[in-house]
């Protein structure tokens, strides 16, 4: 009878010996084999892909495995919802509560040298003029004396070009006398030219006032006389101005561009 208990109890032992041998063996076949399905532990990425962390794949041979899948991606900070606090209405303070809040204070402290005199210039400068003052009466007089009108016979005070010239721009003739009335410029333009030009070109004669004639050539291209040309410029004999003034002799000079 104790025989038989004591023959129970030992292959109690052995059985529970060996079914802890088998476990450990499975456990740690489990773990050391590639291809065991229950250690697969993959690791999802933040652009959706998988990356392989030593484990074996999540899924072999089409079939879809049980396991713990970790998903990684950038963090960032969640918005706090703030809450707006409730104003409550109030009422502006009084003259006299804002009196008594400024009495409370200390009296204001005064040093010194806090107030000073406004400290004036020596001498004050006079603001800068832009130009000579000259004494003047304003308005004119209402009797203007008319200009001083040479008499005797008529003649050409002065005259350009002459000569060599690199360039001639235009052609002056003055005189000593009125030859035009005082006008606008439109009638001046329309009066006839005492002074000739060869070669004749195109242009036109102008009064600039009344004593200076001017000759411009008329060109689109260019704003001076034709070069390589010599010109020669007459006023004829007999020509008279507005006071009755009459040239005694022809008057002609030439001039030559290059």
């Amino acid at each position: 009878m104790a025989n038989n208990a004591k023959r129970f109890r030992i292959g109690l032992i052995i059985l529970g010996l060996a079914g802890a041998a088998g476990a450990a063996y499975l456990v740690g076949r489990n773990i050391t084999q590639p291809n065991s399905p229950g250690q697969t532990i993959p690791v999802v990425n933040g652009s959706g892909g998988e990356t392989n962390t030593g484990a074996p794949s999540a899924q072999e041979d089409g079939e879809e495995v049980d396991g713990l899948k970790i998903t990684l991606s950038d963090g960032g900070a969640q918005p706090e919802e703030v809450a707006s606090l409730p104003v409550k209405p109030g009422e502006p303070l009084t003259l006299e509560e804002i009196n008594n809040i400024l009495l409370r204070l200390p009296p204001l402290q005064s040093e010194p040298d806090d107030r000073q005199a406004f400290k004036l210039p020596d001498e004050i400068l006079p603001p800068p003029r832009t130009g000579e003052t000259i004494s003047e009466v304003f308005p004119l007089p209402p009797e203007a004396t008319p200009p001083e009108v040479a008499e005797g016979p008529l003649e050409v005070l002065r005259y350009s070009p002459e000569g060599e010239v690199p360039i001639a721009p235009f052609v002056n003739v003055t005189f000593n006398q009125p030859m035009v009335p005082l006008s606008t410029l439109e009638q001046l333009s329309n009066e006839e030219s005492p002074v000739k030009i060869e070669p004749v070109i195109p242009g036109t004669w102008r009064w600039l006032g009344t004593k200076t004639l001017n000759f411009q050539y008329d060109s689109e291209l260019i704003d001076r006389m034709p070069m390589a040309t010599e010109y020669t410029v007459t006023v004829p004999a007999g020509t008279t101005s507005q006071t009755g003034g009459e040239l005694a002799e022809t008057v002609e000079f030439t001039f030559r561009t290059p």
